[in-house]
């Protein structure tokens, strides 16, 4: 038995890529309070706390009986009750991130030194039946990708709410509020689009360089590009949608904007041809010079405006924000392509999942 290349990889490198995501966010009292749509009531700090709390009981602890009892026995949980009980909510987000660094730093070795013959022992579950130590580790690192995901989305709330006409281009029926545009720039925003490029490659470094190439099929999003598609796509639009689309309105009076196709873009941009890390350093230069020009317009700047033929009028400031959003968007797109093989090797914790 042996763990999915990415596995251990990722676990290592987890916490320090959600470090650098919420550090995106300016204030952590924003952070604290915003909260998730799906009725559990946690916050990003509480996600963050649940992947401290559950990689002791649920994972490390889980593993340690397994490698140490000949088929130990575990009960199912409910993980808000253990959060709770956990006292992390209590700390502060940096206290947090910490311990969740901290605890992964300790926990990871036992699954670090495991043989195939460790990763092959057994145990019991209640609700799942018979589990293995690989089914841990790939659920583990599976785990890991669900709440980066849960967390870049809570991200998404401030600048959906400076968004005007743009947040038609992500869903075509969403009401425009009736306020102006707002005549400057979220400073999450700027540091979301300065972040991006440094978190990306952290999670295209954990891939083997033939899975980064290799189509994903089967996803809600755009269907059967690869990893490297993903990282073309942000090159691309970004030097036409965002940056190009800003510089076009500085430099033309109320100018005009068509449709844009993704997947046409991305055939005819010559990018396929690239590496997913030779497409990671334009972009990251190139990224680079469009935030450094981002953050330097001025409010005369902000409210010059083109018009769209599908959403209508987009002021700069509206594009600013909604590249940034953009940006949130292909991460979670990113982190739901290295899912399935985790979730195949997770045995009976992939019904759990479904």
């Amino acid at each position: 038995m042996t763990l999915d290349p990415t596995v251990l990889p990722l676990l290592r490198a987890w916490p320090a890529v959600m470090r650098r995501l919420v550090d995106t966010a300016p204030e952590a009292a924003r952070m604290e309070s915003d909260r998730a749509d799906d009725g559990d009531g946690w916050t990003a700090k509480d996600v963050i706390a649940h992947l401290a709390d559950v990689q002791m009981w649920g994972y490390a602890d889980r593993i340690a009986h397994m490698l140490t009892r000949k088929s130990p026995t575990f009960q199912g949980y409910d993980e808000a009750e253990r959060l709770d009980e956990s006292g992390l909510r209590d700390g502060s987000l940096d206290d947090v991130l910490k311990a969740f660094e901290m605890r992964r730093r300790w926990t990871l070795g036992m699954l670090e030194a495991a043989d195939p013959s460790g990763l092959d022992r057994t145990a019991q579950h209640s609700e799942l039946g018979e589990i293995r130590v690989s089914h841990i580790g790939h659920v583990w690192a599976y785990h890991d990708l669900v709440h980066l995901r849960q967390v870049a989305s809570f991200l998404q709330r401030p600048l959906w709410a400076r968004m005007r006409n743009t947040r038609r281009f992500s869903d075509p029926q969403s009401p425009v509020p009736a306020d102006p545009p707002a005549p400057s720039i979220d400073p999450q925003a700027i540091s979301t689009l300065t972040a991006m490029p440094e978190i990306v490659r952290s999670i295209i470094d954990l891939l083997p360089d033939d899975r980064a190439e290799e189509p994903v099929a089967g996803l809600s999003q755009t269907d059967a590009w690869s990893p490297r598609d993903v990282v073309a796509h942000l090159l691309e639009s970004q030097r036409v949608g965002f940056a190009g689309r800003i510089s076009t309105i500085l430099t033309t009076d109320t100018p005009g904007f068509d449709d844009r196709d993704a997947a046409r873009d991305l055939d005819a941009s010559g990018y396929r041809d690239q590496t997913a890390h030779e497409l990671l350093e334009i972009w990251e230069t190139q990224r680079l010079e469009a935030v450094e020009h981002a953050a330097d317009l001025s409010h005369d700047q902000l409210i010059r405006s083109g018009e769209h033929a599908t959403v209508g009028t987009l002021t700069v400031a509206d594009l600013v924000h909604e590249w940034a959003h953009h940006d949130l968007e292909h991460l979670q797109h990113l982190c739901t392509m290295l899912e399935p093989p985790l979730l195949e090797g997770a045995g009976p914790f992939e019904a759990y999942y479904r």
